[in-house]
């Protein structure tokens, strides 16, 4: 902590604000709780982006820092949310349940909703179609029910006993039909797992481990879901957060668009909302694959809610919700990733209402609608002008945090007024060959970010020089039979396999700089 205490020192003195005096007060009696609980003010109460630039460096760069001090308490609100969520969601299951097959009763008042709701059905089936003829396993490298620890990789998935839902047992069966996961012992389990993940300083994040056999077939949906949302909305998914960020800077600018997040968003998807207004054959194809019950704190709990995070299709299930959502309000250019909505501004408040009404509720210190600030997909814009800043997720003890913390300040201040301090203390901490290593931003943290950084000439041909991470790795045909071997390999593993987070140590690397503008007649050779 002496380290960062002194990096703090130097960032609040250079930064001259009257908060930063404030907190200059606090980092030096070691108040490090109180520096997380600090919180900006509202946009709307600065006059300028770079007043609340000014602020927002300071302010947020230890907000979602993991202290293990406070992992106990962060835990617990973890659980208390989880709580919170389920209480939401059976009242919103009691207030939804009487729509499901317009079983009533209704009076007047109700027709408006009744009439929303067969709209909205409608623009679900427009995006979704026919269901799939079969699922097609896929993996990801997050742990499951059957794979925990270092045994997630895909050779360990394709040879561990698959754990399945009862409701998804048959679909799992057809789908792996004739594969190396058709095999006669399969686990049957009855929920999922609630574990925690850091969020910030004052609580963490509740996600689930999903059984094996049905998250590869949750992750095919997502798959599906993806190809048939670019379709029906001329969008390229992987792109859209940078097009949610362009958006956000022209809207701040111009207060054409609002920009709506939600707190607790896929926790508060409850079960009767799906089955309302997605298809019925989607919807029992779904339900076969999602666990119906959570363990936590030794307790099996009946969910309220239809899917955690953890499980595959989630994200993609929130996504087509939303946008179909302010589709039906009438958005004809709004836009959706995940829980993150950009509606038009004559849009907001309709959408405000229609969200609260399905259950969900509005993050009032991240959603803006009028006003200079918008902020969508990790950008924050004031008037037009970037204002991001650098949050700090771990408290550095390794070359390579130095390096991204530094890069991190950077891209917060590119003027380098308001860090040149801090930054410099954190290339001090660096080993010597770890300083000289610079490039430009599209290397990420591989090298310190410079935007002035030339890259290196080797017989005509430019290279950055950056240091990559030597992960421990297993040799996949000493340790599998033949035919997960030849499994693994199809579905694109190498022969030395690495492990998932076991980074022995870094070594130096240079990489062909491509796409760069530097000629050779700007070099002295």
């Amino acid at each position: 902590m002496d380290q960062i205490q002194k990096l703090l020192v130097k960032l609040l003195r250079q930064n001259g604000s009257s908060r930063s005096k404030r907190l200059l007060r606090l980092v030096e009696q070691g108040e490090w709780g109180l520096l997380q609980k600090e919180s900006l003010s509202p946009p709307h109460v600065y006059q300028n982006h770079s007043i609340y630039k000014r602020d927002a460096i300071v302010v947020e760069l230890l907000r979602k820092c993991y202290m293990p001090s406070t992992a106990k308490g962060c835990r617990e609100a973890a659980v208390e949310t989880f709580w919170a969520c389920e209480a939401k969601n059976a009242q919103t299951n009691a207030r939804l349940d009487r729509y499901i097959g317009n079983k009533g009763p209704f009076d007047p008042s109700d027709l408006p909703v009744l009439d929303f709701i067969s709209r909205w059905r409608k623009n679900v089936e427009r995006v979704l179609g026919r269901l799939p003829e079969r699922l097609n396993p896929r993996f990801s490298s997050g742990a499951t029910l059957s794979d925990r620890g270092l045994q997630t990789t895909i050779p360990d998935k394709l040879s561990s006993v698959p754990t399945v839902y009862r409701g998804s047992l048959d679909i799992f069966r057809h789908s792996v039909a004739g594969t190396v996961l058709d095999r006669p012992t399969v686990k049957v389990v009855r929920s999922n797992k609630f574990f925690t993940v850091p969020k910030d300083s004052s609580k963490d994040r509740g996600c689930a481990v999903e059984a094996s056999g049905a998250v590869i077939l949750q992750l095919d949906i997502d798959r599906i879901w993806k190809k048939k949302y670019e379709k029906r909305y001329q969008v390229r998914f992987s792109r859209l957060p940078e097009y949610h960020v362009w958006l956000a800077q022209l809207a701040s600018r111009h207060q054409t668009f609002a920009t709506i997040d939600l707190s607790n968003a896929s926790d508060t998807v409850c079960r009767k909302l799906v089955q309302l207004v997605f298809p019925s054959n989607w919807f029992e194809l779904l339900n076969s694959l999602r666990a119906k019950t959570t363990l936590i704190d030794g307790k099996t709990v009946y969910l309220e809610k239809f899917s955690s995070m953890g499980n595959g299709f989630t994200f993609m299930l929130e996504t087509i919700l939303f946008r179909t959502l302010i589709e039906t309000v009438g958005s004809k250019c709004g836009t959706v990733f995940g829980d993150d909505i950009i509606v038009e501004s004559e849009y907001a408040s309709d959408t405000l209402a229609a969200l609260h009404f399905f259950g969900f509720t509005p993050n009032q210190r991240k959603t803006f609608c009028e006003g200079p600030f918008r902020e969508s997909c990790g950008g924050d814009f004031f008037n037009g002008e970037p204002v991001r800043a650098h949050y700090m997720k771990t408290l550095p003890d390794e070359p390579q945090h130095w390096v991204a913390l530094a890069n991190g300040l950077r891209r917060a201040d590119p003027s380098m007024k308001l860090v040149s301090s801090a930054w410099h203390y954190c290339l001090d901490q660096l080993p010597r060959a770890w300083r000289q290593r610079h490039a430009d931003e599209e290397l990420g943290d591989a090298a310190i970010y410079d935007p002035q950084a030339k890259p290196r000439m080797v017989r005509g041909v430019p290279y950055w020089d950056i240091h990559v991470p030597i992960v421990q790795t297993y040799d996949l045909t000493k340790y599998f039979d033949g035919d997960v071997a030849i499994a693994a390999a199809v579905l694109g593993t190498k022969n030395q396999v690495p492990l998932r987070d076991r980074v022995l140590g870094y070594r130096r690397a240079k990489v062909i700089a491509y796409g760069t503008n530097w000629l050779p007649n700007q070099y002295d050779l």
